[in-house]
């Protein structure tokens, strides 16, 4: 039996420098297996941003009076939900627009052209296969989007291996967003604009029947003292005064959404456009070293340990036997 006493740590730390020759021979194929895969394996990331300033939402209050009833028609007034940063991010990592991203065909830094399946090296056979892991990149890896919550600029960023990709799919993204919500508002646009035409039209044609009614009754009426004539009378005043009311309030209208429109017909605004980065993004190599540095040391100290003890534990299964 062993008398020594000494602790453990000790013994191992007094193993560790008596094969110091063959740990250091191990460490340095770690640290040359390490430099490899970090320099050589690991693919330098350039990211490209690009940066979008909040939108105006138009003129205030516009649709708070007629907003229930065309509402009813399917018409909305004064929404601005489509400009927000929030909705950005929708459009951005929507199928619609992904597909455009792509199949597009890029400038790489070699003066190439390729479009996002060769650039990730997607060659399978089958093409839905080559096409999700494309979409899936894209909303995992290549695209992330930020939305600063103290003044709502959307700050959009795009990594890929090269650095002219990186800059022109953030731009484009910029430039599909751009036209997806123009359209969206333009739809909107003729859909107000053709529900106050008729509903002035209409207006307009009450406003007529009311004048003529009230010309009437006092063209044919007799005698103006009358009780009747004059119960008459109030009530096609007050429906002429009601119906040039309704009328006079849709043609405000009307100039309202026209302004509003004004407001809300602008193209995105882009704070700053994507250039292309040339310095990496990623990866941080000297933190990368030292972190595999660490981790490989700890493997080592684990592999002197079970050296350690093996003499041990060999001197104790002979002993019971």
């Amino acid at each position: 039996m062993s008398n020594d006493t000494r602790p453990e740590y000790i013994k191992l730390l007094e193993y560790v420098l008596k094969h110091r020759k063959r740990n250091l021979q191990y460490a340095f194929v770690w640290i040359l297996a390490s430099i490899l895969i970090v320099f050589l394996l690991i693919p330098k990331i350039f990211t490209a941003e690009v940066s979008i300033l909040p939108t105006s939402s138009g003129v205030e209050g516009l649709g708070g009076k007629l907003g229930s009833l065309a509402s009813l028609a399917g018409v909305s007034f004064g929404s601005s939900s489509n400009r927000s940063p929030e909705m950005y991010q929708v459009i951005i990592f929507s199928k619609q627009l992904l597909d455009r991203v792509i199949f597009r065909e890029y400038d790489t830094a070699d003066g190439a052209k390729v479009n996002l399946l060769q650039l990730l090296e997607l060659d399978y056979e089958n093409k839905d296969r080559n096409y999700q892991n494309a979409l899936k990149a894209l909303r995992d890896d290549i695209l992330v989007v930020n939305i600063d919550p103290d003044n709502a600029i959307l700050y959009l960023s795009v990594s890929t291996e090269d650095p002219v990709v990186s800059a022109q799919i953030a731009n484009f993204i910029i430039e599909i967003l751009n036209e997806i919500v123009l359209n969206d508002l333009e739809k909107e646009v003729r859909e107000q604009t053709e529900y106050l035409k008729n509903r002035i039209k209409t207006t307009s044609d009450s406003l007529n029947i009311a004048e003529a009614e009230l010309k009437k009754l006092l063209e044919t009426s007799r005698d103006i003292t009358l009780p009747q004539f004059q119960v008459d009378r109030i009530r096609a005043q007050r429906k002429l005064e009601l119906q040039t009311a309704i009328y006079v309030e849709m043609r405000k209208q009307m100039e309202l959404v026209k302004l509003d429109n004004y407001l809300r017909l602008t193209p995105i605004k882009v704070l700053d456009e994507a250039f292309p980065p040339w310095r990496k993004s990623r990866p941080k190599r000297a933190l990368l070293l030292i972190s595999i540095g660490l981790l490989l040391g700890l493997v080592q100290l684990g592999i002197n340990y079970l050296f350690y003890l093996y003499p041990q534990v060999k001197r104790s299964i002979n002993s019971e036997a």
